[in-house]
């Protein structure tokens, strides 16, 4: 009876851990508030209404205490179809926030990945294929906005979606706490979140987990068109190389002729 007793227990207390991980907000206490995210420019997309005023107590994280597990934030931009965006895509950086950033030695590692997705395919990480990453120290900070240099190019927005994840690796043993920055200002597209602790392991839209105003703010800034000549660029580069040459032997005959 004792035997069985103490495997009861065993097993409530595993059950007990494994169910510790939930998706909820912060609540410990803000630091110092940190710069606003920058107004997007020109050459800049993004799914958010207000990309300037990040909501305290509005995202949730994937965590135990406040300590949270991995946990991706993802937008996926439909290049062609929301922005017009018709030739390759040059990501040359990420504007994005922090609700907080709370790590036991005063900074915490973040990833900032970049993918293309075939238009029209399921959301899930199989379907993604990385064009860039960057991988950042981050301070600790609360109700901030970042910038951050990342590059990727989608060759063929026509046929090409871009993803751009903000990846949090476990910070339970280092005793890290992170909450990206969000606000329910409205969004064109939906914010979307992963986290396999807490049984979520495909990007899944925040509202479809119950927190429709976690709106998560990413502004891409890139250029259309990567700078380099297409095949149709090198052609025409070639046939000014081969005119200018005929050019300069036509005029050299010439001028021997008269000299005779």
């Amino acid at each position: 009876m004792r035997k069985i007793l103490i495997g009861c227990i065993c097993v409530l207390a595993v059950a007990s851990i494994a169910n510790a991980q939930t998706f909820s907000h912060y609540a410990g206490e803000y630091g110092q508030t940190g710069a606003a995210p920058p107004i997007p420019g020109p050459n800049s997309i993004t799914q958010s209404n207000d990309t300037s005023t990040v909501t305290a107590v509005n995202s949730v994280s994937c965590n135990a205490g406040g300590l949270h597990t991995d946990n991706s934030y993802l937008r996926r931009f439909f290049l062609n179809a929301d922005h017009g965006i018709v030739n390759a895509f040059s990501v040359q950086s990420l504007d994005w926030a922090i609700e907080v950033a709370a790590g036991a030695n005063g900074s915490q590692p973040v990833d900032i990945n970049l993918y293309t997705i075939p238009v029209g395919a399921p959301f899930t990480f199989a379907n993604l294929t990385s064009i860039g990453s960057t991988s950042l120290s981050v301070a600790d900070t609360s109700l901030a906005g970042i910038t951050s240099s990342v590059s990727g190019v989608v060759a063929d927005p026509l046929n090409q979606d871009l993803v751009v994840e903000v990846f949090t690796p476990d910070g339970q043993t280092a005793g890290n706490s992170f909450f990206i920055g969000s606000n329910p200002g409205g969004e064109t597209q939906p914010s979307y979140i992963a986290a396999a602790a807490c049984g979520i392991s495909e990007p899944t839209a925040t509202g479809a987990i119950g927190f429709p105003g976690m709106q998560v703010i990413m502004v891409v800034n890139g250029i259309e068109g990567s700078g380099v000549p297409t095949m149709g660029g090198w052609a025409l580069i070639l046939l000014a190389v081969l005119m200018a040459a005929v050019a300069t032997g036509i005029l050299r005959r010439r001028s021997l002729q008269h000299n005779v």
